[in-house]
């Protein structure tokens, strides 16, 4: 990736402009992809000698002078690159775990039709719709 958009590198490598997005984005979703985009970063910042701390003091003085400047869009700005770098705004992934009990009463869901399911939201018994 020439600038760090995926978008412009699937259109480089002849997308089209309509698919070039979603085509970045699964291209970037594989691990061999993402493996190599990381391996080159971790290239550069070692080559330009700069750490992620650095960066983010950086980013830090910015907000120090935005305050005494009373600059709030840059303030705000500043802050919203500093999470970014810290990774506040990761996707957080969380396991759950069914028991065999659970597992059992998915299966039963899962077998059911899109009429039996709206009959137990709805509060009606399989089977006990009335009939006139």
């Amino acid at each position: 990736m020439i600038d760090g958009n995926g978008t412009a590198a699937a259109v480089r490598a002849g997308y089209s402009e309509k698919t070039a997005r979603s085509i970045a984005t699964e291209n970037l979703s594989k691990p061999a992809i993402s493996d190599v985009l990381r391996q080159r970063q971790l290239r550069t910042s070692v080559e330009l000698e700069i750490a992620s701390t650095s960066v983010v003091r950086g980013f830090c003085e910015a907000f120090e002078m935005a305050k005494i400047d009373r600059n709030p869009a840059s303030m705000i700005s500043a802050m919203a690159a500093i999470a970014k770098l810290l990774g506040f705004y990761a996707v957080e992934t969380k396991r759950v775990e069914v028991s065999a009990a659970g597992q059992g009463a998915h299966g039963r869901l899962t077998s059911m039709s899109d009429a039996e399911l709206l009959g137990i939201i709805g509060g009606v018994a399989v089977g006990s719709a009335k009939s006139n």
